[in-house]
């Protein structure tokens, strides 16, 4: 009996394909995004007086665990959590900074932890290496999700933070750093590892990374769907792992972010908020441990729109838009035993591999624990799936384009080429809303919301032509609308006054000083159904 690292015990179901519906591939070209976070020059201040805090050595067993993801670090909770009042506070231009050196002599990557007891619409976050090896990123309060924050994982035993306040007001009671993720495992590209047959030395097994199939007829389509596949980092119950998953398009070509992995690694909200993606995480050459010029990792989360641990699938809405360059990969529903297929995926945190094989069952019942799942399995003769792969896309190529098919959820315990991937067919009914034909497109310019000349931000419900209804016009203002979220308001508050398979739309809007009115966006406004 074949057993996998998330599922065992295999019977076939009857293999019903329904009619198949596919959207293609657009590249991400010259976007101007709504926010994100950037680089910055330098810090405010000398960080002359910072506050110092040195981990003790920790116990962390980083062995694998049965879901198919990979353990990259633990979550430490401080025994006295450092509060505003704790810092030393300079002066600078418009405001106040404090520092803080953060030291673990264990760590390869160290995460900073804040939690909020109020809104801080002024704050800012600089944070870099000590040794000043990598860019200054800069944050501002619109990462912060429910009050609490896991900034950007920076790599390396040290990491400064420099935050930024307008005023000192309330400080014992404004935030707190509580824990540290501390990241052992080596997400570098370390040329002293002195491995090249696996390029980074990550992959346990053979594996063969996206430039060695570069005579390949396919390696166009593959080069596609690699530059829509990313590497998530993630925190979840005290432990940081990493999955893949992929950047999909919709039938509008809206290039809003939309992306898929296993419910298994984002399983909720809390967890979608902690993620960071990596993307272009690709070999120079073939055999190389040289990073693609183009790698680039983008923070902020996600919004999480549609879990299911039966199909083993999750869909989101990144927070923040993929890189320049980035493909929205089309998808195709129909899929058939003995198709060829090809997985894309980061086995280990390794470079982009690149696997092939074919479908040998589809709509395959399986159990852990008790608990079902739905997939269809693969053989791979080149290549294989590994842990961290999991979540990653499986991929057919038709007429030379790739085309996503479902998401990694497992391999084989004895077996690294034989996987099992979830079956898009069958959830594609829950996810249509988002990416089929004729629903929400948005109709308005993608603005910055955040701005200083913004006086002013409501949310409106309106019917499916932007009509406002009576009584729900401008439901929630405020100038830090910026940190409102207005589908968790939407959710949590209208639904329950609003009939089973009612449609409607939110959007958000502001007004400057002048009195111009600016509407909507990507990411701001949306359509929803109330669950039957």
């Amino acid at each position: 009996m074949t057993q996998y690292l998330l599922v065992y015990a295999i019977c076939l179901l009857a293999t019903i394909q329904a009619h198949a519906e596919h959207a293609e591939t657009v590249v991400q070209q010259n976007q101007i995004t709504p926010k994100s976070a950037t680089t910055a020059s330098a810090f405010l201040a000398t960080g002359k007086q910072p506050f110092t805090l040195n981990l003790p050595e920790l116990k962390i067993d980083l062995s694998p665990t049965t879901t198919g993801m990979h353990k990259t670090g633990v979550v430490y909770h401080l025994p006295t959590p450092i509060m505003a009042s704790h810092l030393f506070w300079e002066r600078v231009n418009g405001g106040h900074v404090a520092r803080i050196k953060l030291t673990s002599h264990q760590a390869k990557a160290l995460r900073y932890h804040l939690v909020f007891n109020q809104e801080v619409p002024s704050i800012k976050f600089r944070i870099q290496d000590s040794q000043g090896n990598a860019p200054l990123i800069l944050l501002d309060h619109t990462f912060i999700h429910d009050n609490h924050i896991w900034l950007p994982a920076i790599e390396g035993n040290q990491a400064d933070l420099e935050l930024f306040l307008d005023e000192l007001t309330a400080l014992d009671s404004l935030f707190s750093i509580d824990a540290i993720n501390v990241i052992v495992a080596d997400l570098s590209n370390d040329p002293t590892l002195g491995i090249h047959a696996k390029k980074l030395g990550r992959a346990e097994n053979p594996e063969k990374d996206l430039a060695c199939w570069s005579g390949d007829p396919n390696y166009s389509a593959l080069e596609k769907a690699a530059s829509a596949t990313a590497l998530i980092s993630f925190i979840k119950s005290g432990l940081s792992y990493v999955c893949t998953g992929t950047l999909l398009n919709d039938k509008n070509d809206t290039k809003i972010p939309w992306f898929t992995t296993a419910n298994h690694c984002l399983t909720d909200q809390n967890t979608a908020n902690t993620a960071s993606f990596q993307w272009f995480y690709q070999a120079k050459t073939c055999n190389s441990n040289a990073n693609d010029d183009r790698f680039v990792t983008t923070n902020g989360g996600a919004q999480l729109l549609w879990s299911d641990s039966w199909y083993d699938g999750a869909f989101l809405k990144l927070n923040q838009p993929p890189p320049n360059g980035a493909t929205f990969m089309g998808w195709d529903t129909n899929i058939q035993i003995n198709d060829e297929v090809w997985g894309v995926h980061h086995p280990k945190a390794d470079h982009t591999m690149v696997s092939r094989g074919r479908i040998t069952a589809l709509l395959q019942n399986i159990s852990v624990s008790g608990t079902p799942f739905l997939v269809n399995t693969i053989n791979f003769d080149e290549g294989g799936g590994e842990q961290g792969s999991s979540g990653s896309g499986l991929f057919a190529i038709q007429n030379g384009s790739a085309y996503w098919k479902g998401s990694a959820s497992g391999i084989s315990l004895f077996n690294y080429q034989k996987a099992a991937y979830s079956d898009f067919n069958s959830y594609y009914p829950m996810i249509k809303q988002w990416l089929g034909e004729g629903d929400y497109q948005s109709t308005y310019q993608n603005i910055s919301w955040v701005t200083h000349s913004d006086t002013e931000y409501c949310l409106d419900i309106t019917d499916e032509k932007w009509v406002i209804y009576p009584g729900f016009q401008a439901l929630q203002c405020g100038k830090n609308f910026g940190q409102f979220s207005p589908t968790n308001y939407v959710r949590d508050v209208m639904l329950t006054s609003l009939p089973n398979g009612f449609k409607f739309n939110w959007r958000v809007w502001s007004r400057n000083a002048q009195g111009k009115t600016t509407y909507g966006g990507a990411g701001y406004e949306g359509r929803l159904t109330v669950p039957e």
